[in-house]
């Protein structure tokens, strides 16, 4: 080897530059990004859909239900009315769509129960909640795209109002 030529030929040199220059540049670029970046545009808060609380728009009143008890040893009737508040037009408009649907799931759930528990249930106002909650299972089930184990409680029937309540046992 002569005193003026390198070990290395002058190709290597400038392509280990070009790699070690596109490393610190990459590095530079990424600190840069986070500290300048971040600083100026505050991040949107993520909103958790389950606790999130809706206005009411609209009602969807239901016809009386009438519901034959026959679980345990003392059988009964129960008649009441049901009035949901709920938070858009579209889902009243389904509701009343699916009218024979609900009907069959509360009184379905219903009739498992004994007439004792449905009077306790109602006058501690949590007969309410149990009819809401099925609607807004019935709701959030047939929103496009919100089905599977993905599937995000909206709730968006506000609240329910349970009325002309009467339970009767039959012997």
């Amino acid at each position: 080897m002569s005193e003026g030529e390198s070990r290395f030929p002058l190709k290597l040199i400038i392509a280990g530059a070009a790699v070690i220059g596109l490393i610190v540049l990459s590095v530079g670029g990424y600190f840069a990004y986070t500290m300048l970046m971040k600083g100026g545009k505050p991040a949107a808060p993520k909103v958790n859909l389950e606790k999130l609380e809706f206005e009411s728009k609209d009602n969807v009143t239901f016809e009386e239900f009438t519901v034959y008890l026959v679980e345990g040893d003392e059988k009964g009737m129960i008649k009441f009315k049901v009035n949901a508040e709920v938070a858009s037009t579209k889902v009243k408009e389904f509701l009343e769509r699916k009218k024979p649907a609900v009907r069959d799931i509360v009184t379905r759930r219903l009739m498992a129960m004994k007439i004792e528990d449905i009077k306790q249930k109602y006058y501690n106002l949590k007969l309410h909640d149990m009819i809401k909650d099925d609607l807004n299972v019935i709701v959030d089930s047939n929103v496009k795209g919100n089905t599977g184990e993905n599937a995000i409680k909206m709730n968006l029937v506000v609240k329910v109002n349970v009325f002309d309540f009467s339970a009767v046992s039959i012997d």
